[in-house]
């Protein structure tokens, strides 16, 4: 499961103009797009694409490019030959060819140059193409959630690879039509996105942490409503940045969110703030 994800963009490379435009119509709707007709160019704007991070504030962060599209047939060169110029760029890779470069395109994906390949003429090629873009940029931000805090395991860590809270994650993505999100400095819980550009935090906890909270807040603490809801496993204090940590136990009813069970793990407790 990601660590992070938000839009990035997809740059589309052809020597065919008509075809850029009217394909970056269909793609635009649901991608930020870029289109250039310079191979050049579209290696040297993937070369100088940031790397993206678990950072919200980074106000260029949609500029970064994941998925290359390119044509294999060009004038100066091939598509392949594009992107072997790009084999130590972590952008991903998808080649348009035609029925008589199949095998070259196949041959380039099994030895790892490219990511993914479609036949340019497919009548159904716009929606096999988003399909494979949705796959490929997850695949492309994973290798940064992968690289991310290796060694920095805590409870929501642990979580990241159990299916049931990949499920009831997606779930919460697709009620709530979030399109970024982003894992918080404490691993407490995600800073969400939706649509309208409306903040929220999905907090995670677990009864192995509220009886920890618990028992910290009893010696420090004479919030009734605290020490209430930290023990019948209704509240939570939602500490989620570093911030948070320099507060004292003894203001932790300050940040006191309502909680409730996942319903397939009943060891962990989620709220929003």
């Amino acid at each position: 499961m990601l660590e992070f994800y938000y839009p990035t963009t997809v740059l589309m490379l052809d020597d065919d103009l008509q075809f850029l435009e009217n394909f970056n119509i269909k793609l635009s709707r649901k991608h930020k797009t870029q289109m250039t007709c310079k191979p050049n160019e579209a290696v040297k704007a993937i070369l100088n694409s940031h790397h993206p991070s678990n950072n919200i504030n980074n106000k260029k962060r949609h500029e970064t490019i994941s998925i290359l599209i390119a044509d294999y047939n060009m004038p100066e060169t091939t598509g392949i030959e594009v992107c072997k110029k790009l084999k130590d760029s972590p952008c991903k890779k998808i080649i348009l060819t035609g029925e008589g470069d199949l095998n070259i395109a196949i041959n380039a994906f099994n030895a790892g140059l490219i990511d993914g390949y479609l036949l340019k003429g497919d009548p159904d090629l716009s929606n096999k193409i988003l399909e494979m873009i949705s796959t490929l940029q997850n695949k492309f931000f994973s290798y940064f959630s992968n690289k991310k805090n290796k060694h920095n395991e805590t409870n929501i860590k642990s979580l990241l690879a159990n299916q049931k809270f990949k499920n009831f994650f997606q779930s919460h993505i697709e009620q709530f039509k979030i399109k970024e999100f982003y894992l918080t400095e404490t691993n407490n819980g995600y800073l969400l996105v939706d649509q309208n550009d409306q903040s929220t935090f999905l907090v995670i906890t677990s009864r192995h942490q509220l009886a920890e909270y618990l028992d910290i807040a009893s010696y420090t603490s004479n919030s009734r409503e605290l020490l209430s809801g930290l023990q019948n496993k209704t509240k939570t204090p939602a500490i989620l940045n570093n911030a948070d940590l320099d507060i004292p136990a003894s203001d932790w009813h300050k940040l006191l969110i309502n909680i409730e069970p996942m319903n397939e793990l009943p060891d962990y407790y989620f709220g929003t703030k």
